[in-house]
């Protein structure tokens, strides 16, 4: 799961995301002994794979959530409301602790926003 989201608007005003390429995570300087390449900035912190994947798929769930709230310009009481959640449970989201939020509560809140969530498995 190394991709990145892009928006592309379609014509009933849905916001879709397409998976991409995100470039690689770099660590040293190229060229030297020190120098290594990372798929993704979890690889680059030596995260095992079953956590890789879990982290990948909180960290875009949550950057689709508050892109949502972004856009539409909500305060966190209303922001709360429309996610179906405590307004404590966002501000973990807002605040970036992805540590504290699950799969679920993020496809929930996700889902009260009116986005579709389609999960891609990529064999290796």
């Amino acid at each position: 799961m190394n991709k990145a989201l892009e928006k592309s608007a379609v014509p009933d005003g849905v916001l879709r995301k397409r998976a991409t390429r995100k470039p690689p995570v770099f660590s040293g300087t190229k060229g030297q002994p020190d120098y290594e390449e990372f798929e993704t900035i979890w690889h680059s912190l030596e995260f095992p794979p079953h956590e890789i994947a879990s982290l990948e798929v909180r960290s875009t769930l949550m950057l689709a959530v508050r892109e949502v709230i972004r856009r539409n310009g909500w305060r966190k009481p209303k922001a709360a409301r429309q996610c179906g959640v405590a307004p404590a449970v966002l501000d973990k989201l807002l605040r970036g602790n992805i540590g504290k939020l699950s799969i679920d509560t993020l496809v929930n809140m996700a889902g009260s926003l009116g986005c579709r969530v389609n999960i891609e498995v990529e064999e290796p």
